[in-house]
């Protein structure tokens, strides 16, 4: 777990309310009341707000709503939930989440992914794979689309969980981003199924 002083330095081209905000996040997600955080895209994370709550500046739930939601607010979330060795629930198609379809390439390259691509990336690199197992209720309820199934992410290695930073995740982002741009799916190769 970051301590707050190492986490704000980390941060230091934001304002000091950005940094509050992303801090609050982090450590609400770290420790979430329904010991799972769940991601997906926009328009597919509804339901599970209405069944798990929201994480927010202030909230514990499951699902990231920070009024003031910004992609450094969203990586603080995913590595709160790292740090904490949470659970992630995607209820989202996974090759629809990933790859941004509306990329231009005069955009930012990491813009070439999704924000639950982002995650993704941050989760496989930082320990995390998609375990099998009895899906529960709740989870099933979160889906739209009751023939499919949540893919459940769990963290198998907590040395490398423990050890992910801002720095490293950014990196991690941008380099799968270059790979992608070389030659399709090269850099996400074996990351997800």
């Amino acid at each position: 777990m970051y301590k707050e002083a190492t986490f704000r330095s980390e941060l230091a081209s934001l304002s000091e309310t950005q940094k509050m905000i992303c801090w609050q996040v982090y450590c609400n997600a770290a420790s979430p009341t329904n010991n799972r955080l769940v991601a997906g895209r926009i328009g597919d994370l509804d339901r599970a707000i209405e069944l798990v709550g929201k994480t927010d500046n202030s909230s514990k739930g499951s699902v990231l709503r920070e009024k003031d939601w910004s992609i450094f607010v969203n990586d603080a979330w995913i590595l709160g939930g790292i740090h904490g060795h949470v659970n992630f629930e995607l209820v989202s198609d996974v090759q629809a989440a990933v790859i941004n379809q509306s990329y231009n390439p005069s955009d930012a390259i990491d813009r070439i992914f999704n924000v639950t691509g982002r995650e993704l990336i941050g989760l496989t690199t930082f320990g995390y794979a998609q375990v099998y197992g009895p899906v529960e209720k709740v989870s099933h309820d979160m889906q739209k689309d009751k023939n499919r199934s949540n893919m459940l992410l769990q963290c198998v290695k907590t040395d490398l969980a423990d050890a992910a930073t801002f720095r490293q995740y950014q990196k991690v982002v941008v380099d799968a981003a270059q790979a992608q741009g070389k030659g399709g799916w090269g850099g996400l190769a074996g990351m997800i199924s």
